[in-house]
C-alpha cells in the first residue's frame, strides 16, 4: 500500500512540477516516508515544511506494544523527514519538544499551529429527542474506533452505572467506525449493556451533528498511552464548539485543549470515568456552565481564525532572505516601484502588452480601447480587484468614477495611495490591504468588480473567487483582462523566456479555472485578442513601450493589427489566444 501510495505521489508531484511548478511542498504525515518524494525538488532549491501530525513510533507502539526493528526504523524515518524539512509546524508544545529534541530542529525552525473546528461544519442546532431511546440524558462519542481510542472502557463504565449502581437513565451514542466497532459492540452485549448503545458507524456530517446537538455529555475516551498524552484530539475542539461538557481521562494535552470545560478521570480507569459521568447527568447547571467554558476556548485561542496567523507566518519564515514565494515576490517587486503621477489619455507602462497604433499614440495595457469600453457603462459602485500599484483604479476616477480597490500587498497599496495623490483622485479611491478570502464589503455591494492581470493570481483561491460573487450585485458585472493557458506553444514559451523563469506560481487561466468562474458566476463571456500578438514579449523582452527599439515598435504594432483581421475571419483561432477579457 505504501509502495502504490509513493509511487503516485511521486508520479504526481513530478506533473505538477513540470505543469505549473512550485516553491514548496507542504509534507503531512503520516507515514514518515513521504520526505523521499521532496528530495529531488529540494536539490533543485524548493522548499520543504513539515506538518508533523502523528507520532508515529508512539503510535506503533500503541498498537504493537513493543520496541523492535519496525519501531527503531519508524524512529529514523521521523529523523530522516525533520531532517529534511527547512521548517517544521507543530500541532502543540509537546510536539515542538519531540521535533526539538527527536528531531533536532532550533527553536526558530519549528512554529505552532493548533488544529481548530469549522463553525460551518460544527454548527449548534436543536437536539432530536428521538436519538436519546426515551432516556433523560445522552452521553456522546465521536471519532475513529480502534484500539487505542479506548471506547471498550466507556463499555465498562456503562456497565458500573447500569449493573452495580442501577442507573437506567443514560443512553450512549457513539458515531463512528473503526477496526475495533465489532469488538467494541461484542463487549457491550457480554457487559449486558447493548440496549443503553447506540453504534452508528460512519454517517454522513449532517447526522453527527444532530447526534452530537442532542448530547448532553461528551466524551473523550482515548486511553492513556504516549501519543494520546502528546497528541491534541480534533474531537475536544468539536465538543466544545456545540457547547458540550467533556469527561475524559486525564492526558497532557486533552487538559491544555479543554481546560475547564472537562471532568478529568484517572488514566484508563473504567470506575472514575463512570463516576465522573454520573457527576455531571446529576447537575444540570454544572453542564451548562462546563459548556459556556468551552464555547468560549474554542471560539478565542483554540478558533482557527486565532491560529491561521501562526501558518502564515511559519511560510513568511520560510521564504523570508530568499527571495522565493509568491507574496515574497511581489514585495520584492513593489518595494522597487515608484509613486507615479497619472493622466486620463495615458498611464504608467509598467503593464503596457497591448498596442492600439504606433507613434507617439501608443497607449498602455489599461487604456486598450476594448477594455476601456467595457467598462464604461454606468456603474456608480466599482472594485479594483488586487489593485498592484493601483493603475486603474486611477484612471477610472480620473474618468470621473468613484472606486474601491484592495491588494494583499501593504507596500502596493501605499505606492497606489501616493500615485493616486500625485494625480489628484485621492478622495475618489478607497485602498485597502485586504485578503481576496476575507473581503471586508458588504454582500451586494458593487456594480462592477474588474481588474488588470489579476484574476489569474486570484483563481487558485475558490473561497476567494466566491467572495468577489458574494459582494457583487445581482445583475452586477465583472470584467477582468487576463492571460490564458490555452496555446501549449505559448505555454513553452513563457516556460523558458529568460525573464519569467523564476515566476514558477505562474497561473494562467486554464479551460478548468474558467468552468470554476461559470459555477461561481453563473455566466462567463470572453472575448480573446492577443493570438500572434502573444509573441513580441518573447521579441522585446519586456513590457514597457517606451524600452522598444523603434522596429520592435513596428513588428508589435503590425502583429497586432493581423490579430484583428484574423480573429475577425478565422474565429477559431480564438482556442490558440494568449489574452482575453473576460465578463
Amino acid at each position: 500500500e505504501y509502495a502504490r501510495a509513493l509511487f503516485w505521489e511521486a508520479l504526481l508531484a513530478f506533473r505538477i512540477f513540470v505543469t505549473h511548478g512550485f516553491d514548496a511542498v507542504h509534507l503531512c504525515n503520516p507515514p514518515d516516508m513521504l520526505f523521499l518524494i521532496t528530495l529531488p525538488y529540494k536539490l533543485l532549491g524548493r522548499k520543504v515544511m513539515f506538518d508533523h501530525h502523528d507520532l508515529s513510533p508512539e503510535l506503533f507502539l500503541a498498537k504493537f506494544g513493543k520496541k523492535n526493528v519496525i519501531y527503531r526504523i519508524m524512529v529514523l524515518l521521523e529523523k530522516l523527514t525533520f531532517r529534511t524539512a527547512d521548517r517544521t509546524i507543530a500541532t502543540n508544545e509537546s510536539y515542538r519538544r519531540i521535533a526539538l529534541t527527536r528531531g533536532g530542529k532550533k527553536p526558530d525552525q519549528v512554529t505552532v499551529v493548533r488544529s481548530g473546528p469549522s463553525s460551518e461544519r460544527m454548527r449548534i442546532t436543536e437536539p432530536v429527542p428521538a436519538l436519546k431511546k426515551g432516556r433523560r440524558i445522552m452521553v456522546g462519542y465521536v471519532g475513529v474506533i480502534g484500539r487505542q481510542e479506548g471506547l471498550h472502557f466507556l463499555v465498562e463504565a456503562c456497565a458500573v452505572i447500569v449493573k452495580e449502581w442501577q442507573r437506567s437513565d443514560l443512553h450512549f451514542m457513539v458515531v463512528g467506525s473503526g477496526p475495533a466497532l465489532s469488538s467494541i459492540r461484542r463487549t457491550a452485549v457480554q457487559k449486558g449493556v447493548a440496549d443503553f448503545f447506540t453504534f452508528t458507524g460512519r454517517v454522513p456530517d449532517d447526522e453527527l451533528v444532530a447526534a452530537l446537538n442532542t448530547a448532553d455529555i461528551c466524551v473523550n475516551t482515548d486511553e492513556y498511552n504516549e501519543m494520546n498524552d502528546k497528541s491534541t484530539m480534533n474531537k475536544i475542539m468539536e465538543y466544545m464548539s456545540l457547547k458540550k461538557p467533556i469527561v475524559q481521562f486525564d492526558l497532557t494535552e486533552g487538559r491544555v485543549s479543554a481546560g475547564d470545560a472537562s471532568l478529568y478521570a484517572r488514566p484508563n480507569d473504567a470506575r472514575d470515568l463512570a463516576k465522573k459521568i454520573i457527576e455531571l447527568a446529576d447537575d444540570q447547571e454544572k453542564r451548562r456552565r462546563m459548556g459556556l467554558i468551552g464555547y468560549e476556548r474554542v471560539h478565542t485561542f483554540l478558533s482557527w481564525r486565532y491560529q491561521e496567523e501562526h501558518l502564515i507566518d511559519a511560510y513568511r519564515k520560510l521564504f523570508a532572505g530568499n527571495g522565493g514565494g509568491e507574496t515574497q515576490f511581489f514585495e520584492e517587486l513593489f518595494r522597487q516601484w515608484k509613486p507615479v503621477r497619472h493622466t486620463r489619455d495615458g498611464l504608467y507602462d509598467r503593464y503596457a502588452r497591448l498596442l492600439e497604433e504606433g507613434g507617439d499614440n501608443i497607449r498602455c495595457y489599461p487604456m486598450h480601447r476594448q477594455f476601456a469600453e467595457l467598462l464604461r457603462p454606468g456603474a456608480e459602485k466599482i472594485l479594483d480587484c488586487a489593485c498592484g500599484a493601483g493603475e486603474l483604479a486611477i484612471w477610472l476616477a480620473l474618468n470621473g468614477k468613484r472606486v474601491s480597490a484592495f491588494d494583499v500587498s501593504e507596500r502596493a497599496v501605499r505606492i497606489a495611495r501616493e500615485s493616486a495623490a500625485l494625480s489628484g483622485v485621492a478622495e475618489r479611491i478607497d485602498f485597502r490591504i485586504m485578503d481576496v478570502r476575507r473581503l471586508d464589503y458588504p454582500s451586494n455591494h458593487f456594480d462592477l468588480l474588474t481588474g488588470l492581470d489579476s484574476l489569474h493570481h486570484l483563481i487558485k483561491f475558490p473561497s476567494g473567487i466566491r467572495e468577489l460573487a458574494r459582494v457583487l450585485k445581482p445583475g452586477g458585472r465583472a470584467v477582468f483582462s487576463e492571460p490564458l493557458a490555452w496555446d501549449p506553444v505559448i505555454n513553452l514559451l513563457r516556460k523558458i523566456n529568460v525573464r519569467r523563469k523564476n515566476h514558477v506560481y505562474e497561473h494562467f487561466l486554464t479551460r478548468k479555472d474558467m468552468r470554476l468562474l461559470e459555477r461561481i458566476f453563473g455566466e462567463v463571456r470572453t472575448a480573446e485578442h492577443v493570438v500572434l500578438s502573444a509573441y513580441t514579449r518573447f521579441i522585446a523582452k519586456t513590457h514597457a513601450v517606451s524600452r522598444l527599439t523603434p522596429l520592435q515598435r513596428s513588428i508589435c504594432v503590425w502583429l497586432r493589427k493581423v490579430d484583428t483581421t484574423l480573429l475577425r475571419f478565422f474565429p477559431g483561432l480564438r482556442k490558440r489566444a494568449s489574452m482575453a477579457y473576460l465578463e
